[in-house]
């Protein structure tokens, strides 16, 4: 559903913007009461990203391939103090303009000199953020796999890093049917202060190209042959609705980032799939950008039901990117005979993705779809692969 595009020059990272963009560390992974600023730098060799310290030496390192989003965040707590500020000194100053009106017409200054003093105050505080406090963020999602190396208990991003280099070209693949499980273990970095947010703006769309997780590229890319996949069945779901409904207002325009159908059994196996969808599986597609609509089953056959193509306010299901099952195999069956009832099941099979996440007892299926890739079945590896658009035939 992803592709990447080609760089014109041979390195999909832009050095010069890398180069010239600056972080601070999180005080939390350093004793230093100053943040130590530092860099991020792609290694070809290794298809890693390195976080490169002033001294040229590696703090930390992350693999594209366990990415899953990348974005940069602006904190507005000065914004939001600005405003309250603006706001109380609003109604001080109109109930003094009303007094004073009363008895002299001609006197002080007037609401909106104090209004322009008050932002011009504030200006000059949002100009000179100290490190430390500066008001924005990259944050990259990582959920990379325990190595036999590591140890599951450690406390900071530090001691999970040693040793602190990352590994040889290929010897991670080597071992990889001997890798744990999943975890959570995603980097911030504070944006240093600076008038153009360009620079970094760059390295966060570099990063979630090596990650294959931009949603808005077409272009062809070498290795995932992946050109525009998740327009090209946008547009063919786009001729089904305009066939379905036979009226061409009915049929709505899709763009923007994939929006997915997520279906959850609350009754399967041990009643747990809701939590799981609201512990794991809502929170990553959060951070990975994509979209989503809940719908909860609450009798046998409600799946079967929700497949079948009846115009409604839930609207058709192919009006959506992909459809997620989160149950056991009954769910999963339902959804799949729900669509095969339709006259153009055929069709949705085609251009609809499938996704599982076992929440049953035995979660036959989403073994079988985890096996090929040496992945253990549970639903933060499954979301992980539906998080990443992975697909297999």
């Amino acid at each position: 559903m992803r592709g990447s595009s080609k760089s014109s020059s041979s390195s999909p990272w832009p050095k010069e913007a890398a180069a010239q963009a600056l972080f601070y560390l999180p005080n939390i992974l350093t004793d230093d009461p100053t943040p130590p600023a530092c860099r991020l730098a792609y290694d070809e060799s290794t298809h890693t990203i390195q976080i490169i310290s002033e001294e040229r030496e590696i703090i930390d390192w992350f693999s594209p391939d366990d990415v899953i989003g990348a974005k940069l965040e602006f904190q507005l707590d000065l914004e939001e103090k600005l405003n309250a500020d603006l706001a109380k000194r609003l109604e001080r100053t109109s109930l003094e303009e009303k007094e004073e009106s009363r008895s002299s017409p001609n006197c002080g200054c007037s609401l909106s000199e104090e209004m322009e003093g008050v932002k011009k105050d504030w200006s000059t505080l949002l100009g000179s953020v100290a490190p430390g406090t500066n008001t924005a963020t990259v944050k990259v999602y990582c959920y990379p796999r325990y190595t036999p190396s590591e140890t599951r208990y450690f406390s900071s991003w530090r001691t999970s890093n040693n040793p602190s280099l990352p590994p040889q070209k290929g010897e991670k693949e080597q071992d990889k049917e001997h890798w744990g499980e999943r975890y959570a273990r995603h980097r911030t970095l504070e944006v240093a202060p600076c008038g153009d947010f360009a620079n970094v703006l760059s390295v966060v769309r570099a990063i979630r190209k090596l990650a294959h997780v931009d949603f808005f590229l077409v272009e062809e890319d070498e290795k995932t042959k992946s050109s525009g996949i998740m327009q090209q069945r946008r547009d063919e779901r786009q001729k089904l609705m305009l066939k379905n409904n036979n009226d061409e207002s009915a049929s709505k325009d899709q763009k923007g980032p994939p929006k997915y159908l997520v279906i959850v059994n609350p009754f399967s196996g041990k009643k747990t799939a809701l939590s799981i969808y609201e512990s794991i599986t809502k929170p990553m597609l959060d951070e990975c950008g994509i979209e989503h609509d809940l719908f909860l089953t609450d009798y046998a056959g409600h799946a079967y039901e929700r497949m079948q193509f009846i115009p409604s306010k839930e609207g058709d299901i192919l009006e959506y990117d992909g459809i997620v099952s989160m149950g056991g195999d009954g769910n999963l069956h339902e959804i799949l005979q729900g669509i095969k009832a339709r006259e153009d099941a055929e069709d949705v099979l085609k251009n609809v993705p499938f996704g599982v996440i076992g929440c049953g007892s035995s979660n036959g299926f989403a073994k079988t779809l985890l096996f090929p890739s040496k992945e253990h079945c549970n639903p933060l590896e499954s979301t992980f692969y539906i998080a990443k658009g992975q697909t297999k035939p």
